[in-house]
This record gives C-alpha cells, sequence and structure tokens, in this order.
C-alpha cells in the first residue's frame, strides 16, 4: 500500500474492513501474524487501524495482545487507531475491560466525535457492573453540563452518554435540579434537561413554571409547555395571572398559540391583571388579542388596574386604544394619574397624527382639571407647554381648557391671563407670559 492513501482509497479500505465480521465471524481469519504486524508500522494511520480490525477477526484474543501493544494504540495520536482500539477492546471480558477505565473514559469524553461515539458502549458497560464507578461518572458528567461546550457536538454527545451509561441516575434526578438544568445557560445542562423532561409529567411543574418553558430555546421543550397547556386547560384557567405568561414567549411557535387559546377562553376568565400582562406586550399579535380581551371582559372596576400598565406603553399604534380606558375613576390613584400626564404629552406632541386619541386625552385633561384644583396646576402647566410648540389645529382645544381652568380656579397661580376676546390682557401685576382667550 502507498504511504499515503488518497479518498478513493481510504473509501474502499473502510468498506473492506465492514465486511471482516461478516467473513469471518467466528474470529477464525487465517491471517499471519507477521503480516498484521507489517501493517501496523505503516506510515498511513488509515492502514495502521486496518491491521488492529484485522487482529479482531484472527484466532488471537485480545488478552493475550502484550501491554506494550494496548498503551501504544490506547495513546496514538491518530483518531482512526484509537477508534480501532476502542472496537478491540469491547471484545474483553468486563474484569479485564475495567483495566482500561481511564484510556476509554478519556475517549468518551474528548474532543473527537468518531471516538467518543466508539468507546460510549465501553463506558456503559464499566457503569453497569461498577457502582463506585457509575458514581464518579455522574458527578463528572454533572459538572461538565454546566461548562461551556468545549467543541460543537460535545455537549449533545455527552447527553446520550448520561443517559445510556447512567439511566438510574437520570431517573433519580429530581425536579429542582430539572428546572436548574433546564434554565441554565450551559449548553450541556440545557440539553440533558430537555432529554430528561421526556420522560416527566407536567403536573411535577407549576404553570408559572411552565409559562416560562414556553420561552425555552428549544423546541421540544416549548411543546412540552404547551402539550400542557392543551391537555390540562382547566389548571391554567385556575391559575390565569400565571398562565397568560405564555404570550411572552419569543417564539412564535409558542405565542401564535397561546393568544388563540386566551382569546377563546371565556370573557370572565382573564382577571385585570392577568389583562395587563397582554396589554403590555409589544408584539403586535399579542396587543391585538389584548384589546380584544379588555374591549370583552373588562369591568370598570379593573381599569385602573391595567391602565396602570398600559400607560407606558411604547407601541404608537396602542395609544388609541389606552385612551379607551380613561375614566375619571381609572385615574384617581396619583400614580396612575402621574403615569397618565406623561403619556398624555407623548401622544398630544404627535403632529397631524392620533386625532380620535388627541381628543379623548383632551376630554379626560378638561375633566380631572376642573373636578380637582390640586391636579389644574400639572395639567394647565402642561397644555400651556402644549400650546407653544404645535400647530393651530392643536392648540384650540387646548387653549379652550385653559380658559375653563382660569375660570374654574381663579386663585390658582397659572402662566397665563385669560383675556376677552379683541382685548390685550394687562400687565400690570401680571405673572404671566401668554393668554388665553
Amino acid at each position: 500500500m502507498p504511504s499515503a492513501l488518497d479518498d478513493a482509497q481510504r473509501t474502499g479500505l473502510a468498506a473492506a474492513l465492514a465486511l471482516l465480521p461478516e467473513l469471518w465471524p467466528d474470529h477464525d481469519c487465517p491471517l499471519q501474524p507477521e503480516v498484521i504486524e507489517s501493517l501496523t508500522g505503516h506510515a498511513s494511520p488509515s492502514v495502521q487501524a486496518a491491521s488492529i480490525q484485522l487482529i479482531a477477526v484472527t484466532p488471537t484474543r485480545p488478552s493475550d495482545l502484550p501491554a506494550a501493544f494496548w498503551q501504544a494504540i490506547l495513546r496514538a495520536d491518530a483518531p482512526e487507531i484509537r477508534i480501532a482500539s476502542m472496537r478491540m477492546l469491547a471484545r474483553l471480558e468486563d474484569a479485564a475491560l475495567a483495566d482500561h477505565r481511564d484510556s476509554i473514559v478519556l475517549a468518551a469524553t474528548g474532543a473527537h466525535a468518531g471516538l467518543r461515539a466508539a468507546a460510549r458502549p465501553l463506558v456503559t458497560r464499566l457503569a453497569a457492573s461498577d457502582e463506585a464507578f457509575a458514581i464518579r461518572l455522574r458527578d463528572m458528567l454533572m459538572a461538565g453540563f454546566f461548562r461551556t461546550e468545549p467543541v460543537e457536538g460535545h455537549a449533545a454527545d455527552m447527553v446520550a452518554l448520561f443517559a445510556e451509561a447512567l439511566p438510574q441516575s437520570a431517573a433519580a434526578i429530581d425536579d429542582g435540579t430539572l428546572w436548574r438544568l433546564l434554565q441554565a445557560r450551559a449548553t450541556g445542562a440545557r440539553m440533558l434537561g430537555a432529554k430528561l423532561l421526556e420522560s416527566r409529567d407536567a403536573s411535577h411543574f407549576s404553570v408559572r413554571q411552565l409559562a416560562r418553558l414556553g420561552n425555552h430555546s428549544f423546541a421540544t421543550v416549548r411543546r412540552f409547555a404547551l402539550h400542557a397547556f392543551a391537555t390540562d386547560e382547566a389548571r391554567f384557567r385556575a391559575d390565569p395571572q400565571n398562565a397568560v405568561l405564555l404570550v411572552e414567549s419569543e417564539w412564535d411557535d409558542v405565542r401564535t398559540i397561546a393568544v388563540n387559546r386566551l382569546t377563546a377562553w371565556p370573557s370572565d376568565a382573564l382577571p385585570a391583571p392577568a389583562l395587563a400582562v397582554m396589554a403590555d406586550s409589544t408584539v403586535p399579535a399579542v396587543q391585538d388579542g389584548a384589546r380584544l380581551l379588555l374591549r370583552r371582559s373588562l369591568a370598570d372596576g379593573d381599569i385602573a388596574e391595567v391602565l396602570g400598565r398600559v400607560l407606558e406603553h411604547p407601541s404608537g399604534s396602542f395609544h388609541l386604544f389606552v385612551t379607551e380606558l380613561i375614566t375619571g375613576g381609572s385615574l384617581a390613584d396619583p400614580a396612575i394619574f402621574a403615569k397618565f400626564l406623561t403619556q398624555a404629552r407623548i401622544i398630544l406632541m404627535q403632529i397631524n397624527r392620533g386625532r380620535i386619541a388627541k381628543d379623548r386625552i383632551f376630554t379626560a385633561l378638561r375633566n380631572e382639571a376642573l373636578a380637582q384644583r390640586h391636579r389644574a396646576e400639572p395639567i394647565a402647566q402642561l397644555l400651556y407647554d402644549f400650546t407653544l410648540s404645535v400647530t393651530l389645529r392643536d392648540k384650540a382645544p387646548a387653549l379652550m381648557i385653559l380658559r375653563d381652568i382660569a375660570h374654574a380656579w381663579p386663585d390658582l397661580p397659572l402662566n397665563f391671563t385669560v383675556a376677552r376676546a379683541g382685548r390685550t390682557p394687562s400687565d400690570a401685576g401680571s405673572q404671566t407670559s401668554g393668554s388665553a382667550a
């Protein structure tokens, strides 16, 4: 054979080697040891690996091979040779296999994917026959799951190793540890959590936890949450404030189903706090669902609670809906009123936009200012600032409200004076820098 094989030669060699166990299933290949020995010294790692696989079909027993030979093939630099050595090790009895435990674990957890796959069945055998080894392996793998994946594909192989070699340890992982795995930043931990989730019942998790799983990066975990939502709807309806958290998922596959199901619930199924969560979303589809539910089911007494959330909503398309909720009762709370003034300024400052929303804002401002003196002053300041920088069309209703405030609260210190149409306000003793006719 040439010292270096090309791709075609390597492919042909691999095909030939795959036939060996079928040609000599009883390990009675009549190949002379000298021939095999000549191949072990070949320059090509592929040929050296082939020589090891040839030994496997001869009468030579692996346990009779000298220690130096095992040491050479198990520590070889070429992964092809080490993969072949794993296949040779598979012929050893359990007791003899345990003598090579360290080399097997190193191969099963190393950087080479083919070597990890070849060593995995051997680790499974070792763990099944040695409980102390199984415990050490469990602890080592569990610690590794919370570390950064060293090479792509390593985490998935470690999860497969854990599941195959340590099925009892996998089944014994408690719900708290499983939750920690699912929420971990490390890929391996999340992969193991997703794997273990396949055999767990959704009843082990609270509705809030299931809603959080609806935002998991792994689709299998999200499907677990959605399946629970679909098959145990009564449980989710009993905890609507946490069930509605499903709409906060970053994933369309979860968010769409959640919105569709929630909007199909009876009108009284979602209390105001749950509706506020939906209304607070910045996702258009969720906003649409929120508006539908709010219009359909929101009682007057719940408006203030929802308004406290949606008054800070960043979406311009939500401003019109926000103004639907504004009533005297909904603004009674000072904190909500303060948020309302901030949002009112934002809505009113939009040029040539939001006419209906602006009209509703003006109405609410006028009602609050005329009803309560302590609110008239901040409202007057807002409207005065507004009149200095907007179009005449928007300025007119603001000036009319300022006039009404001055008439309603004549002792209120204001930045303007009120004069009859066609007359100039007197400057004498005035605190003002503007006027409202």
